[in-house]
């Protein structure tokens, strides 16, 4: 296992969810009976509309093909890597590439391809026609998360790459940035060498860099940057371009520029507006440097780590409050891949009375929503939970109400979320014998995810928890004796 495994760890949390994305509804068109000019008009109408209808994907061609009609028609390729468990993948197939702007703009100039990149038993022939190619693509663009759209340049090269769901408008700006050579990753890197590029496109580089998996030249881009950047002036360093570039590149104590975050974090949380900004940078950098290493090396042994030892390691080079704090994170890695999900719901919870929760990130929610989840899901798998189980899972109930606020005044795709923390919620409150609560809370579930569209698969999840609710039935999985 290497050091990026612990952080796959706690991404694999955000990535678990109750329920799927709402299913793409199926319009059908009532046969009418209509004049020959009318029903002529009509079928215009429709040949129209379907013309204009989002992205059209390339079909029947292999990846070698695609890239000789691409080179052929001069045109730039687009390729969408999801995988059929990805929620935003969905999202982005329901909400951005059916959108005619966006159709209208890629058809013209690109040849878009989808690459599944898990296998099921239920793919087709020609999704199976595929899996070399995408099995050859996760490990050429470094591919670990999910949508990742590339863009190649008409000779095939890579031009831009894209992580994580975008809206129609943002996607579109994307796709045109991978037609401007000033932002096409092997053109930038020619002019670095040449020593034509200013701070931003410098940064964009080595994010590019990193995105693709050119290790060798993002770490040599990215130290050189470093070392620019430690001989400037205060104002012109304390930037918050400088600082987000940094915070999301940085993994060493050593690097010039981690005395900007400790021991004196005043300054970037002033230029971030952000109390905690620094410290979150500072966390990483433990996590990176000191404890991924003794987590990962536990895992592989089954051998659970000394936390004293790992402790004094961090409080050595750190304050106090930044060993507990890690440690705690450490711990939580430990129990989570370990299966305990007792001792890992004991140690969230107590993290999260004892510091808090970010209630300004959209993400934070989403991911404590999923916490929730799995603590209900494993704690507790009888007809009456013990008292320590109920315990944790009161204490889960009371960080849950926040995500539960927020997430009614949010909008788009994330206020299509609310009606499932709430049943989240309700849940918990009737696992631990809050039937009451529960049952007003889980009817709200099923009002809002009605008026919201919820998906069908999670639609019936929520109604049938309220009739089990109503029944006195457990809503939760019983384990087996």
């Amino acid at each position: 296992m290497n050091e990026k495994q612990i952080i796959i760890t706690s991404i694999r949390q955000t990535q678990t969810s109750n329920m799927s994305i709402r299913k793409i509804i199926r319009n059908r068109i009532a046969k009418l009976r209509l004049p020959k000019m009318l029903c002529l008009i009509f079928l215009l109408s429709i040949a129209v509309t379907s013309f204009s209808q989002g992205i059209k994907w390339s079909d029947g061609l292999t990846w070698q093909q695609v890239k000789a009609k691409a080179k052929k028609e001069n045109k730039y390729m687009f390729v969408d890597c999801y995988a059929t468990w990805c929620k935003p993948c969905k999202a982005m197939d329901k909400e951005v590439y059916s959108v005619d702007s966006v159709g209208s703009f890629l058809n013209q100039d690109f040849i878009s391809v989808k690459l599944q990149m898990d296998q099921t038993k239920n793919d087709a022939a020609a999704i199976k026609s595929w899996y070399k190619t995408a099995s050859s693509f996760a490990k050429d663009y470094n591919l670990n998360a999910y949508p990742t759209m590339l863009f190649f340049t008409p000779s095939g090269e890579v031009a831009t790459k894209e992580v994580g769901y975008k809206d129609a408008g943002a996607f579109i700006t994307a796709a045109r940035n991978a037609k401007d050579p000033s932002k096409q990753y092997y053109v930038l890197l020619k002019n670095y060498k040449k020593g034509k590029l200013d701070d931003a496109a410098t940064r964009s580089l080595i994010n590019t860099a990193k995105q693709l998996g050119d290790t060798a030249t993002y770490h040599a881009l990215r130290n050189s940057y470093f070392a620019y950047l430690h001989t400037l002036p205060k104002a012109k360093l304390y930037t918050k371009e400088n600082i987000e570039f940094i915070a999301t590149t940085i993994n060493r104590h050593s690097q010039s520029v981690f005395d900007m975050f400790y021991p004196d974090a005043t300054a970037v949380d002033k230029v971030m507006e952000k109390k905690g900004y620094a410290q979150k940078v500072v966390d990483d950098v433990i996590m990176k440097e000191k404890v991924a290493s003794v987590v990962n090396a536990g895992m592989d042994a089954k051998i659970e780590p000394d936390w004293s030892i790992l402790y004094n390691s961090i409080a050595k080079d750190y304050k106090r409050d930044y060993a507990e704090r890690n440690i705690m994170e450490a711990k939580m890695a430990w129990y989570y891949n370990a299966g305990d999900y007792f001792k890992w719901a004991s140690t969230l919870n107590h993290r999260i009375e004892k510091y808090g929760t970010d209630t300004t990130s959209k993400s934070a929610d989403f991911v404590l929503n999923n916490q929730a989840y799995i603590i209900w899901l494993n704690l507790g798998q009888t007809d009456k939970p013990d008292p320590k189980t109920i315990e944790e899972l009161n204490r889960v109930c009371k960080w849950l109400e926040g995500p539960l606020r927020r997430y009614e005044f949010a909008t788009g795709f994330r206020l299509q979320q609310w009606p499932m923390i709430i049943d989240t919620y309700a849940n918990l409150l009737y696992k631990v014998g809050r039937t009451t609560e529960a049952l007003k809370w889980q009817e709200l579930a099923v009002s809002k995810g009605k008026e919201l569209g919820t998906d069908d698969d999670a639609m019936k999840d929520i109604e049938n928890n309220l009739a089990l609710m109503k029944e006195g039935k457990p809503t939760w999985p019983i384990a087996a004796n």
